[in-house]
C-alpha cells in the first residue's frame, strides 16, 4: 500500500469516527508505530487532521474563505484576474491604494492581500475579506451603507477625493487603466 493510500484511508477513519489512535491506525492499515506515527505527523503538517497524544483527530469543520459573490461565475472572470494581477504589480510595499466595489476591484483586493500595502476601501465584502484573512492595513471609509453596492457613501465624497488625490499611487498616475488593460 502507497503512503497515499494509507493516508486517505486514515483521513476516512477520522471522518467516520472523528478521532483514532495509532494502534487503530496500526490495525487497520497493518503497519508499524513508527509509520503510522509519520503518516499522521504528515498529515498533521499539510492541515489535513490534527496530531493529538497517542493519536490524531478530525480537523472542525473550517469557515470557507467569504467572497461576495462566486467569482469564477463573473463576466470575463479571466480577464478580470489578469486585470487584478497587473495592478497589484503596480503598488509597492508600503505605499496606500483605495479600492472601490465590484468584482474586479474585490480580485484586486484579494491578489493585494497579505503584502504589505495599506488598502483603503468603501466596499464592505472586500474590507469583511481582508478583515478575515488578516490583511495587515485595513482603512474602511465610513458614511451611509448603500445596499445595493454594499458600499458606504459620505456627503463628504470631496474630502475623500482629496485624500486619494494625496495618496502616493494616484500621485504617480499608477490608476491609468490603459496602463492594466
Amino acid at each position: 500500500m502507497t503512503e497515499a493510500q494509507r493516508h486517505q484511508i486514515l483521513l476516512e477513519m477520522l471522518a467516520q469516527l472523528g478521532f483514532v489512535t495509532v494502534e487503530k491506525v496500526v490495525e487497520r492499515l497493518g503497519i508499524s508505530p513508527a509509520t503510522a506515527r509519520r503518516d499522521i505527523n504528515k498529515l498533521d503538517e499539510s492541515g489535513k487532521l490534527k496530531k493529538v497524544r497517542n493519536g490524531a483527530e478530525a480537523i472542525t469543520q473550517q469557515r470557507p474563505r467569504w467572497t461576495p459573490m462566486n467569482l469564477h461565475q463573473a463576466q470575463n472572470h479571466d480577464e478580470k484576474v489578469r486585470i487584478a494581477k497587473a495592478a497589484s504589480q503596480l503598488v509597492n510595499p508600503g505605499e496606500s491604494v483605495v479600492i472601490n466595489c465590484g468584482s474586479t476591484a474585490f480580485l484586486l483586493g484579494r491578489e493585494m492581500c497579505g503584502k504589505p500595502v495599506q488598502i483603503i476601501t468603501n466596499y464592505l465584502p472586500l474590507a469583511n475579506y481582508l478583515i478575515d484573512q488578516e490583511h495587515d492595513s485595513v482603512i474602511i471609509m465610513g458614511g451611509q451603507y448603500n445596499k445595493s453596492q454594499s458600499i458606504t457613501l459620505s456627503p463628504q465624497g470631496s474630502e475623500k477625493q482629496s485624500l486619494c488625490r494625496a495618496l502616493d499611487v494616484y500621485q504617480r498616475q499608477r490608476t491609468d487603466s490603459r496602463r492594466v488593460v
